[in-house]
C-alpha cells in the first residue's frame, strides 16, 4: 500500500503496533481489507513523526473516508 513520504521521522517506536491496531480495528467493523490497510498505513505513518502519539490526539476529526 503506498503511502506519502516521510521527511522527518522521529520516533518509530510502535508503529507497527499502530498499523496492526487499526486495521484489525477496521476489519472487526467489516471494513474492507484494502481500506482498511489504506488507513492503518496512514495513521502509523503519522505516528513516526514525533515522538509519542499525544500529537495524533490533536488532529481535528476528519471522516476517515477524507483520511484515505
Amino acid at each position: 500500500v503506498p503511502t506519502r513520504l516521510i521527511e522527518n521521522i522521529t520516533d518509530k517506536t510502535s508503529s507497527g503496533d499502530i498499523l496492526a491496531g487499526v486495521f484489525l480495528a477496521n476489519r472487526a467493523q467489516g471494513i474492507d481489507p484494502e481500506l482498511s490497510l489504506q488507513m492503518g498505513c496512514k495513521i502509523a505513518t503519522r505516528s513516526i513523526e514525533a515522538f509519542g502519539v499525544d500529537h495524533l490526539l490533536k488532529e481535528t476529526y476528519r471522516p476517515w473516508q477524507e483520511r484515505v
